[in-house]
């Protein structure tokens, strides 16, 4: 090396010297013909120490049959080898004392002919601290995760259970409200039996809640058929004539929401038995669900009574609770955004137009 610029690999030191990796190279006896200055500074050995010795002398594990035989294959033309520092971890032992553990990965590759073997090594210390921290924090992720989860669960049992409460005490009022409807005389049977489905309506929101996923939109479909049939079974007996035709899309809606239809659909039930089923003991209700393009739903009931008669032809006393149902429908369908419609002949239909709020 001193009689030429040159190693013996053929490899201009000045050039190799400037590179930020380790760079040796061996001939087929193993002996070094290349030692640059990243590797005087990783092992503590300068070139001249390092030039002229076995190459297993500085690096031991080179020796193992598992890795000889690999290089062995380079002499031969064989393909470039690749030392990872994840399966070689103590293959280049480059700690001196006082420096912390470092990790090397190396790529092994023939030169001129086979006649010598290239070893390009490179410190990856920095990328496995990096990835070890990563682990570190993904363990301490998953444990946080984990315990948000328990959390959770704890909070999804306990608003369950609160539902199940809430239940379980509407239904109580609603029934004690029903055996006081069948007490009362006709005029205050009506109010009574209106109450009640009223606290129904909401009482089967929470029996939702509780039998389903918590804080997920409710069905209306499953939602209003349960609630209509209560509805009727309220105010008809059981061998009643009177139809209900149910035609209910597949859609969803926010439980706040949700509240406010069933109670809207309550009112409007109502006030078709009163006007149009009951006094002619018998008759057909329709409630039509369907959705629509562009976020909207359309809700309908309509019954083939005598239709909305106006406030004019009837007595005070009997429109002040439908006047009553119309406000509260009114106040209600104003809470979740729709529009009103009604129309009249032959019978009676109102029409709520819903917005789908954007999940």
């Amino acid at each position: 090396m001193a009689e030429t610029p040159e190693g013996s690999d053929g490899l201009d030191e000045a050039v190799v010297d400037r590179v930020p990796v380790g760079l040796f190279a061996i001939d087929r006896d193993w002996t070094i013909r290349l030692w640059n200055r990243s590797l005087q500074v990783w092992t503590g050995r300068g070139r001249e120490e390092a030039m002229g010795r076995d190459a297993r002398s500085i690096f031991p594990a080179l020796a193992m049959p598992r890795h000889s035989s690999r290089i062995e294959t380079l002499f031969e033309g064989g393909p470039p080898v690749v030392f990872s520092y994840e399966l070689n971890a103590q293959l280049f032992v480059c700690k001196r004392e006082g420096d912390r553990e470092r990790h090397y990965s190396c790529v092994s590759s023939a030169m001129r002919g086979g006649a010598v073997v290239l070893f390009t090594v490179e410190d990856r210390t920095e990328a496995v601290s990096s990835l070890a921290e990563l682990r570190r924090e993904l363990v301490l992720r998953k444990a946080a995760e984990a315990s948000l989860l328990d959390a959770l669960k704890v909070k999804e049992m306990l608003v369950r259970e609160a539902s199940h409460r809430v239940m379980n005490n509407l239904t109580i009022i609603a029934s004690l409200i029903g055996l006081e409807s069948r007490r009362a005389q006709d005029d205050a049977r009506c109010g009574f039996e209106e109450l009640e489905a009223r606290i129904s309506s909401i009482a089967l929101i929470h029996e939702l809640l509780y039998k389903g996923e918590i804080g997920k939109e409710i069905w209306l479909d499953d939602y209003l058929e349960r609630l209509c049939r209560s509805v009727f079974s309220t105010f008809l007996p059981a061998d009643s004539p009177a139809k209900l035709e149910l035609e209910l899309a597949a859609v969803s809606l926010d439980v706040d929401d949700t509240l406010y239809l069933g109670l809207i659909v309550v009112e409007l039930l109502t006030n078709s038995l009163k006007y149009a089923i009951i006094p002619r003991n018998g008759g057909l209700i329709r409630v039509s669900l369907r959705g629509l393009e562009e976020g909207w739903m359309e809700l309908s009931v309509a019954d083939d009574g005598p239709g909305i008669r106006l406030a004019a032809d009837r007595g005070a006393a009997e429109t002040s609770g439908d006047s009553l149902g119309q406000s509260l429908v009114s106040l209600l369908a104003s809470e979740i955004g729709a529009e009103l419609s009604r129309g009249n002949g032959p019978g009676t239909l109102v029409a709520l137009l819903i917005p789908q709020k954007s999940k």
